[in-house]
């Protein structure tokens, strides 16, 4: 890119050509009004559908927004994309958006608006009681035994976190699945690194993001 991007955004997709693109769309609402320069860097996990013919469509016919698309010949899960991501990358700070469209755009706005206010900005699920029990009470055991075991106050691990792209890159997480955010977030925090909390609302219904690629 001719400018480095403030914020790259790293899009998880397997199977998904029936979101990614609104993904792509909610990320552009989310930002733009922001006037914050960015890409989107979407990872294809050896989808078995459309999801990188879709992506590579919109692509061409919208050669002004700043997306690359990385395909895998086979399926690595979301932790090792992760890594893959940020090393592909090329903004200062990253940031998951999950490709099945679950974050909307004022959760999104919410986030970026406090760049640079902290190490990390965390965000947690304000309206859990709209998911269901399952979900729920898989969420709570997993904080509570982080946090337990790290002697941590963290109220969620596995939403969308705002990074700063080197610090991923120089502690590497070595979890490659759904546990690979909780890692990174544990790490910087034995580090003395900041963090400040933001509550969001995520689309209910939607699958986990800890249970799939």
């Amino acid at each position: 890119p001719h400018k480095i991007p403030e914020v790259s955004f790293f899009v998880p997709c397997y199977n998904e050509e029936k979101n990614v693109i609104q993904t792509i769309k909610t990320i552009q609402n989310a930002v733009e009004p922001l006037n914050i320069n960015y890409e989107i860097l979407i990872v294809d996990d050896a989808s078995m559908d459309r999801t990188s013919l879709e992506v590579t469509n919109y692509i061409h016919e919208n050669n002004n927004v700043p997306i690359s698309l990385y395909r895998n010949s086979e399926n690595k899960g979301v932790g090792s994309n992760y890594l893959l991501g940020a090393e592909l990358a090329h903004g200062n700070s990253y940031m998951l958006i999950s490709g099945d469209n679950d974050t909307p755009p004022d959760a999104i706005q919410h986030i970026l608006k406090n760049l640079g206010r902290a190490d990390m900005i965390i965000s947690y699920i304000k309206n859990q009681h709209e998911r269901p029990l399952h979900r729920r009470l898989l969420s709570a055991f997993f904080v509570g035994m982080i946090n337990i075991i790290n002697g941590n106050r963290i109220r969620y691990y596995t939403g969308p976190v705002l990074h700063q792209r080197e610090m991923i890159l120089k502690w590497k997480p070595t979890t490659r699945g759904p546990g690979y955010q909780a890692e990174i977030i544990c790490e910087r925090l034995r580090r003395g690194f900041s963090y400040m909390e933001v509550g969001i609302s995520c689309i209910p219904n939607k699958k986990s993001s800890m249970l799939s690629v």
